[in-house]
Formats: structure tokens, sequence, C-alpha cells
């Protein structure tokens, strides 16, 4: 019989031993997979400081707004970026998170540039307007 410590164990411990080997590189692969998608995913986001504090509103408020470039679009004579989604995420200090949704083509008053499209405001001033 070989000297080696795994021969002189029985097989279930072998198989058990294996199993946990097994099972740990599983957790390690995953473990780094769901890092490197975090990473992915914060380094093809655009962070734009638009929103100050404003008073009376604990907590943190985020305008998340997704903008097409029109790049290699025919032209249909609309200038500038639309904003495809647009979202505002405010999360208190106490109490539930808020996520809502803004249809882009609600008609809202843009100041300075009269009624339009919410999604033109994007193109006339931009995430800091």
């Amino acid at each position: 019989m070989p000297d080696s410590e795994d021969a002189r164990k029985p097989p279930a411990k072998r198989k058990r031993r294996c199993f946990r080997g097994v099972f740990l590189a599983l957790c390690l692969l995953l473990v780094l997979s769901l890092g490197a998608s975090y990473l992915w995913v914060e380094s093809s986001i655009t962070h734009v400081e638009a929103l100050s504090g404003a008073a009376d509103t604990p907590g943190q408020t985020y305008l998340i707004v997704r903008s097409d470039s029109r790049d290699g679009w025919a032209n249909d004579g609309t200038t500038g970026a639309r904003s495809d989604t647009i979202m505002v995420l405010h999360q208190p200090e106490n109490g539930p998170t808020a996520l809502i949704s803004i249809p882009r083509d609600s008609y809202v008053d843009i100041p300075g540039h009269g009624k339009n499209k919410i999604n033109a405001a994007y193109a006339f001033g931009g995430a800091t307007a």
C-alpha cells in the first residue's frame, strides 16, 4: 500500500475533499466574475454632478439619464442628443427608496426654451441645466 496520506484515507473522505476543492474554486470564480462585472458597469457609467443638495430633502437624489448621440443617423432635423431614459432615484435617510420613471415624451416648460418634450431639455442644457 502506498505511503501517501490520500491513499490511506477512505474513498468517501477523498471525494469530500475533492468536492470541497471544486466548491471553493467555483465560489472564487463567482466572486471574481461578480467583481469584474461591477467594475465594468461602473466604468461604463458617466457620472456628472448635476443636482445640488436642495433644502429640507435629507438623503440622496440621483438623476439617471441615458442619452443617445444620434451619430450615424440620417439627418432628420433634430439637433443635439436626446434622453431615452429619465429616472429619479431618491434614497432618504429613513424609509423606502423611491425610483420614478419620467416618460420621455412628457410635454413640459423648459426654462428659456418654451414648451417641449422633456427629452429635448437634455439637448438644450445638458445634465447641469
